[in-house]
């Protein structure tokens, strides 16, 4: 709560003293031109992901957990600072993200290096919630499309599967993921195969303790 909200109020305050044309005016709404503020968010902001395997920018907020309930929260608070102040924003929304050097505690390294080791591999729930997976790179890449021509204001889903048209981002700025899901996870495993020397560094020390507080209680 702490780091997501009010971290991000102070970045807010930080950021518009340094957009104003005249910064020692604090009646003047005149900001620098070329400058944004972007927020990165998250997808859980909006719930479950039900049937239609898809979330729209339209939908309302309904955060499930803490954390996805903090990011909501930060995204109200961004939106605010463009409402009242004029502030440009934008706000981007992304899926779960994949690809090389991620945390081992994340589900697709976790299970890779689960694998290599012959341990378990957890299971959430009955295993059949729906998640959308895009790859690092994309997402890297689609940030910067936002960046640079995001409309001010606006907010823009990343997804894997972002093809579809109801998506902002890929109706204004025509921009796609250049990943599959299947090369990704092809290279991704690969990655982790050709750098075990990697994994073993960082599972090594605290992160044991870690894994088996937050995955093996329940095994």
């Amino acid at each position: 709560m702490t780091t997501n909200i009010l971290g991000t109020q102070v970045l807010l305050d930080t950021a518009k003293k340094h957009w104003k044309v005249n910064p020692e005016d604090k009646y003047s709404n005149e900001y620098k031109a070329g400058v944004k503020f972007l927020q990165v968010s998250t997808d859980e902001v909006y719930g479950a992901l039900g049937e239609t395997g898809m979330f729209v920018e339209t939908m309302p907020l309904m955060p499930n957990s803490p954390y996805s309930a903090s990011k909501a929260s930060a995204d109200m608070i961004v939106r605010s600072y463009s409402e009242t102040f004029g502030m440009p924003v934008n706000i981007t929304r992304c899926s779960n993200n994949y690809g090389a050097y991620q945390f081992p505690e994340k589900l697709i390294p976790l299970i890779i290096n689960n694998c290599l080791n012959g341990r378990d591999i957890p299971v959430y729930g009955d295993g059949m919630q729906i998640r959308d997976w895009l790859h690092v790179s994309d997402h890297c890449e689609a940030i910067d499309t936002v960046l640079h021509n995001g409309t001010p204001g606006e907010v823009y889903n990343i997804g894997g599967n972002n093809e579809k048209a109801n998506m902002k981002i890929t109706t204004e700025f025509g921009w796609k993921p250049a990943y599959t899901f299947e090369q990704g996870m092809k290279e991704t495993i690969e990655w982790y195969l050709d750098n075990t020397g990697w994994i073993e560094n960082i599972v090594n020390g605290n992160y044991v303790g870690y894994y088996e507080k937050m995955y093996l209680k329940d095994f």
